[in-house]
């Protein structure tokens, strides 16, 4: 599998679970997990020494856009409505 559909299989495979983990332990804390974890990724597919080693850290920006996407819209929406 390549890094692109391995992102995107693992994105949609953790989006509604990151939603309910982030109601679990709050938003805050889920965004910041996740925006923690893609920095880090991020860090360990550029750096990356080995062929395999971008897949597997795509893998891992797929986990942690999931966590990021649904505590961000629902931050957006309680700071929008009042």
């Amino acid at each position: 599998m390549g890094g692109r559909a391995g992102y995107g299989l693992t994105y949609a495979s953790f989006l509604i679970k990151a939603g309910r983990i982030g109601d679990h332990i709050g938003r805050r804390r889920l965004l910041a997990i996740g925006l923690l974890l893609f920095v880090l990724s991020s860090v360990a597919c550029g750096g990356a020494p080995a062929p395999a080693s971008p897949v597997a850290a795509r893998l891992v920006q797929g986990l942690a856009t999931a966590m990021i996407s649904p505590s961000a819209r629902s931050i957006l929406g309680v700071i929008c409505t009042g």
